[in-house]
């Protein structure tokens, strides 16, 4: 794994590791059982396309049904992970994904099917939802090369686009603990 940024649910310093892991347990039970979860967007590997506090809603599916372009929900490591597939590869029956975060430099490990949970199908910022393109546009695709090569500008970003909502949304200020920002929610 390449940097922290890479992680889409993990644990930050000070939070609880242990209910954030049940959080995790839960909603991959609850994307298994009723094919939908939505989930908080943590991490920074994916910026621009999703910015930490969107909520993702991810659909159960198949490591077969999935194409490039596509941003997957995926288990590495003890981790989750949501990050665009660059590439589907087929090894007789077995399909391998090499995925990579937009704002990442480096493709991740190669994912199996096996470690497939779902594709994320919609995103919510600030009460909007929208489709995620399979295609980043053009400025997408150079704000993503410039991420990727400044965790600086990450933090930069992050910090604007943070405060930008919350001024638009009339709420302080102050991050919240990470931990608590996981939302597991059944779409039944």
């Amino acid at each position: 794994m390449q940097h922290s940024g890479q992680q889409f649910l993990t644990a930050e310093k000070g939070s609880d590791s242990a209910r954030l892991a049940t959080k995790q347990n839960l909603a991959i039970d609850v994307l298994r059982q009723h094919g939908r979860v939505r989930m908080r967007a943590l991490g920074t590997s994916m910026l621009p396309a999703i910015w930490p506090g969107d909520v993702l809603c991810i659909e159960r599916t198949e490591a077969g049904e999935i194409g490039r372009g596509d941003i997957v929900l995926f288990g590495q490591c003890g981790n989750l992970f949501a990050h665009r597939v660059m590439a589907v590869r087929f090894a007789g029956e077995r399909c391998v994904l090499v995925t990579r975060g937009d704002s990442l430099p480096y493709p991740d490990s190669l994912v199996h099917s096996s470690q497939v949970l779902g594709r994320v199908d919609r995103v919510v910022r600030a009460g909007k939802e929208t489709q995620p393109a399979r295609r980043p546009g053009r400025f997408s695709s150079a704000a993503s090369w410039c991420l990727c090569r400044s965790a600086s500008l990450r933090r930069v970003a992050v910090v604007w686009h943070s405060l930008r909502c919350r001024s638009a949304a009339g709420k302080p200020t102050g991050d919240p603990d990470p931990a608590a920002s996981v939302v597991i929610e059944s779409a039944e």
